[in-house]
């Protein structure tokens, strides 16, 4: 029995099979850049991340030439078989090309597929596989080596004290969640300083704190008597929220303890986590401020389909209510982490350039790539603001 009239059509409804993978993938841009923005680290070297995602483009780029070829191919075997309805060798000749083309995007496809998955499961910091080609925008990998130095002990010129209270007792009911401390390990060794996130009680007094130090560990109950209140620099500096802005006490802490470093009092935090409600929001006073070109320069291809939407219904009349709500819509469907980082598990905060003075912006800089407790970052021009993740 001859296996070719049937291979055809099997093979054709392969095709089919893998086309709703295509459009699960129909965010990836496909003639994009190479390098992605995100990789460009100026300060240091691309991560590993970076170097998956680049193979990954160039893997974009190959199957969408492949697929051209093959609409090619298939059109001009299409013209021979309409050219030549009583020439029984061309006729054949077109039906080989339609089989082998049939056959070719079968298989790049599949490569594709399973590429796509194997270099996932290589660099999959969620456990979690979304659409195809998202590889750092959905895992908020860590896209530049980030240079560390140790954290350094508490002693002389450190620019901290440690503050011992009257009585002997260590002021056990001074401490409070968001006490910035000094603790030693089992009671030995030099006390590091850390910020208090929990304090446990026994008989209604304090008995241990939990503490999450400034090089980002954290340690549990920790025996009251091992800590000392610390009237650190990092205990004077305020940071103040704009308006919206979701950030935990942590990035707080964190923040100021770079702030701190960097020999600065005060910063605005103007964003911090975001809901696709906040993204659309967001999106939308700042296309309606500065246009939608500028807005384009900022996000990648995801993002430009959530202000596209916006240029839509603004042509159409749509109100700014309706407006937002088609942009979340759109968002959700996206899935907002690929929309912006801000959409992160993660504490993710923007410090305004304008609250970090000139002569400080260097050191501020320096504190950042230099912190255990930053996992990205993202300094301008490339953001607007200071784009810090935790």
């Amino acid at each position: 029995m001859r296996l070719g009239p049937l291979l055809v059509p099997l093979l054709v409804a392969g095709v089919f099979a893998l086309t709703p993978v295509g459009v699960e993938a129909a965010t990836a841009n496909f003639f994009g850049p190479i390098i992605t923005p995100a990789c460009e680290c100026p300060e240091s070297a691309p991560d590993w991340g970076c170097v998956l995602q680049t193979f990954q483009n160039v893997i974009n780029l190959g199957v969408s030439l492949t697929t051209i070829f093959f609409v090619l191919i298939a059109a001009y075997a299409g013209v021979m078989l309409m050219a030549n309805p009583t020439n029984p060798s061309n006729r054949g000749k077109a039906k080989t090309m339609l089989l082998n083309v049939v056959i070719g995007l079968f298989i790049a496809l599949s490569a594709w597929l399973l590429v796509d998955f194997v270099m996932r499961a290589l660099y999959n910091e969620t456990g979690e596989f979304g659409p195809w080609n998202t590889i750092l925008a959905e895992n908020s990998a860590r896209t530049c080596i980030v240079e560390q130095t140790p954290p350094a002990a508490i002693g002389a010129g450190d620019g901290g004290e440690v503050v011992t209270q009257p009585g002997g007792n260590q002021g056990e009911d001074q401490f409070a969640v968001g006490s910035r401390v000094a603790c030693r390990e089992s009671g030995q060794g030099t006390a590091q300083p850390g910020t208090v996130t929990a304090v446990q009680r026994t008989n209604s007094s304090i008995s241990s704190l939990s503490v999450r130090f400034d090089d980002n560990t954290t340690r549990q109950s920790i025996p009251v008597a091992d800590c000392q209140l610390y009237s650190g620099n990092a205990g004077s500096v305020t940071v103040e929220l704009g308006p919206n802005a979701v950030v935990s006490q942590n990035a707080i802490a964190a923040l100021k303890t770079i702030l701190s470093s960097a020999g600065i009092s005060s910063a605005l935090i103007t964003s911090g986590k975001r809901t696709s409600a906040d993204q659309a929001r967001i999106m939308y006073d700042n296309i309606v401020a500065h246009g939608a070109a500028s807005q384009k320069a900022l996000y990648g291809s995801a993002g430009d389909q959530v202000i596209d939407v916006y240029i839509a219904q603004n042509q159409a009349g749509a109100s700014a209510t309706q407006i937002r709500s088609a942009m979340q819509q759109k968002i959700d469907q996206i899935g907002c982490l690929n929309v912006s980082r801000h959409c992160s598990t993660r504490d993710v905060i923007d410090v305004a350039p304008s609250s970090i003075p000139d002569n400080k912006e260097d050191a501020f800089r320096a504190a950042i790539r230099n912190s255990n407790a930053v996992s990205h970052y993202i300094f301008p021009p490339a953001d607007p603001a200071f784009h810090i993740e935790f």
